[in-house]
């Protein structure tokens, strides 16, 4: 299905470790699906991929990796459950066919932290697990 980006921003968390993490759910793409509720005709499937970048104070920093991490060694991994807090979790915004609004919010249900490993800049690496939350309305 069609649609337009009307407003895409970005969520931010505090981690108790002092790190700061902004996360972002891309759409990549929205599709009819069967109501799970009888008689109530088509509901919308929704394809996201969240974009996560971590801003780390300087005694959390470790060396900056020369290459992206690979996912099978985040999963090896040693990991530390870090505890948040949400500074702004954001709706983001896209236009339908039918002149209708989809908002999408993505909450973050748990993060840890990859012990050992970091990104190009430092930073250590994160996993967020999360989830998102959608409702529909007409375009007024």
């Amino acid at each position: 299905m069609d649609f337009t980006i009307e407003k895409e921003g970005w969520n931010t968390y505090e981690l108790t470790d002092g790190t700061t993490l902004r996360i972002r759910p891309i759409v990549v793409k929205i599709f009819k699906t069967k109501s799970l509720s009888p008689g109530k005709g088509e509901g919308l499937g929704i394809a996201t991929q969240n974009v996560v970048v971590a801003n780390a104070r300087s005694d959390r920093k470790g060396p900056a990796s020369t290459q992206p991490q690979q996912p099978d060694v985040i999963e090896k991994a040693p990991k530390t459950k870090v505890g948040y807090t949400e500074k702004d979790e954001v709706w983001n915004t896209y236009l339908l066919p039918g002149n209708k609004r989809l908002k999408l919010r993505l909450i973050v249900t748990s993060v840890v932290r990859a012990e050992g490993l970091y990104d190009p800049f430092g930073n250590p690496i994160y996993a967020v697990t999360s989830d998102n939350i959608t409702a529909s309305e007409p375009v007024t």
